[in-house]
């Protein structure tokens, strides 16, 4: 969890380049890359210890296809910008399946 917080932090720190922070739309994209490069990595462990057997047992236990994860309702709660021109960010967002 904390070196998830690291990673988000960090995306978004790269994303900012205004004096507020990056817009609605970059945070939104690096929360939904973050979210489907964790998931990819599950996946990639799963293959390379079970093949593909493994990455459908994490299917039929609810691990969702990353390509069907998005991110919605993205709400910035604090936001600090930092002396060396990184955020601080505590976001609220909302990860969404969507089955096809």
């Amino acid at each position: 969890m904390l070196a998830r917080r690291f990673i988000l932090a960090t995306l978004v720190a790269l994303l900012a380049g205004c004096a507020r922070g990056p817009s609605h739309n970059a945070l939104q994209a690096a929360i939904q890359s973050n979210a489907r490069a964790d998931l990819s990595q599950m996946d990639s462990l799963a293959s390379a210890l079970g093949g593909d057997a493994a990455v459908h047992l994490l299917r039929a236990l609810g691990s969702p296809d990353p390509k069907q994860v998005q991110v919605k309702h993205v709400t910035v709660l604090k936001q600090q910008r930092l002396d060396d021109g990184d955020y601080d960010m505590r976001v609220r967002y909302d990860l969404v399946v969507i089955f096809q």
